[in-house]
C-alpha cells in the first residue's frame, strides 16, 4: 500500500451544530477542493473504508511544539507526521490539491484555514488528524459510532433469534 496520499481533504468545525445534516455533517464541513475527483461520491466512499479499521485516537507531537491529533491504526501514524512535517517545512510535497496545513505554524498567516485534513485515497491506510483534541475525538465518535450501535443491534438481534430457537 501506498502511504503518501494524493488527495487531502481540507475540514473546518461548524461553529456550531448544524440542524438538517446528520453524522459528520452536523459538526464540520469540507472544503471545496476544486478537483473532480473529491466530487462524485469521494467522500461516502472514503467513510465506508475508514470504517472497516480498527482506528484509534492519537496524538502526533510536530516539531514546530504542536501536536495534531491523527485517527488511524497505529501503524500509519509516522506517515501521517512525515505528510504534516513536510507541509509546515519550506519544500512541500505536491498533493492534488493545497492542504493548507501551513495554517498550523504559528507565525505563517497562510490563504487556506482548516481545523483537520482527511486522506481519502483508497491506496493508502486511511487516516484523519486535527489541530484539536476535542474536534479528533469529536469526529471519531461522529465516524465510528454508528458502526458500534450497528455492531451492537445485530448481536442483540442474534441473540433473540438464539433464544427463540431454544425456548
Amino acid at each position: 500500500m501506498n502511504e503518501k496520499p494524493w488527495l487531502i481533504q481540507r475540514i473546518n468545525r461548524r461553529s456550531e451544530a448544524c440542524d438538517g445534516k446528520t453524522g459528520v455533517d452536523t459538526h464540520f464541513r469540507f472544503d471545496y477542493m476544486g478537483s473532480s475527483e473529491f466530487e462524485w461520491g469521494a467522500l461516502p466512499a472514503a467513510l465506508k473504508r475508514i470504517r472497516t479499521y480498527p482506528c484509534v485516537v492519537q496524538e502526533i507531537p510536530l516539531s514546530i511544539g504542536i501536536s495534531v491529533w491523527g485517527i488511524s491504526v497505529p501503524e500509519a501514524f509516522q506517515g501521517i507526521k512525515e505528510v504534516f512535517e513536510d507541509q509546515i517545512g519550506p519544500d512541500k510535497m505536491q498533493f492534488k490539491e493545497c492542504t493548507g496545513m501551513q495554517c498550523l505554524v504559528p507565525s505563517r498567516e497562510f490563504y487556506y484555514t482548516a481545523d483537520g485534513w482527511w486522506a481519502i485515497d483508497d491506496n493508502i491506510l486511511p487516516w484523519a488528524a486535527f489541530s484539536s483534541k476535542k474536534d479528533a475525538e469529536l469526529w471519531y465518535s461522529l465516524v465510528f459510532k454508528p458502526v458500534a450501535e450497528k455492531e451492537v443491534k445485530k448481536a442483540v438481534k442474534k441473540a433473540v433469534k438464539k433464544a427463540v430457537k431454544t425456548s
